[in-house]
């Protein structure tokens, strides 16, 4: 799955250069050869953070932590998700478990504080 990786990769840098669209459209096609890839599944979820806060994006945010329940990052992104869409409480509980896993991550910390502030 090299071919896999090095897409995923591609995207992933398309992702933090801002590329929004084009990140998208390769994790789609990527979702196609490996549809539980977790990773991919929360890159998606991510993307949908900046671009379409939705239930569409939620649902992957969800999909993503269902497939590995032990990364803080998943765990962020869903809490990152359910605040955008107005879901503070929920928000809050996911980013304190983000936290649980990790306590000295900081952005479930700022997301949390975030929440608090608003």
């Amino acid at each position: 799955m090299a071919l896999l990786d090095t897409t995923f990769a591609h995207a992933l840098r398309m992702f933090r250069e801002g590329r929004l669209k084009e990140a998208d459209a390769v994790c789609r096609s990527l979702l196609k050869l490996a549809p539980d890839n977790a990773e991919i599944v929360h890159l998606l979820a991510a993307i949908g953070c900046r671009t379409e806060p939705g239930q569409d994006s939620l649902a992957m945010a969800r999909r993503a932590v269902a497939g590995e329940a032990q990364r803080g990052l998943f765990i962020n992104t869903l809490g990152v998700m359910l605040r955008l869409l107005g879901r503070k409480d929920e928000a809050s509980a996911w980013f304190g478990r983000a936290l649980r896993l990790d306590p000295l991550a900081v952005e479930p910390r700022l997301n949390l504080g975030g929440i608090l502030a608003d």
